[in-house]
């Protein structure tokens, strides 16, 4: 319902949207974010994760893989060496912030678990 009234009221979204920006970044603030970077590496590793970037996905555009590909190297870039203490957080989206084309990111598919979306 409240979806259905926001996508007829674009300023009532945008508002919204500007209201959940200020109550993340107000609580942000008492959130200790892991800062520190390690440009060595280091002696021991805590998890690894392997997952197949390329496969058939029916009627998508590989280009599109190929972009989250790319999408992906540079948000790495941002979190390579990130060590985070105890009592720190760490945040994705902290490091990452928004994917725009200005940083670099391109139009590519989502990573999500049941659904496949493009982003930009």
């Amino acid at each position: 319902m409240i979806k259905q009234i926001l996508a007829k009221l674009p300023l009532v979204y945008k508002l919204r949207v500007l209201q959940l920006r200020v109550k993340r970044t107000s609580s942000n603030f008492f959130v200790n974010f892991a800062k520190e970077r390690s440009v060595d590496q280091l002696p021991h590793v805590i998890k690894r994760h392997q997952s197949l970037l390329r496969r058939k996905l029916g009627a998508s555009d590989p280009k599109l893989q190929e972009n989250k590909i790319t999408n992906m190297r540079i948000a790495l870039q941002s979190m390579n060496g990130i060590v985070i203490k105890p009592g720190e957080t760490f945040s994705f989206w902290h490091f990452i912030g928004k994917p725009t084309a200005r940083k670099g990111y391109i139009e590519g598919l989502l990573l999500s678990p049941s659904k496949r979306h493009c982003i930009l």
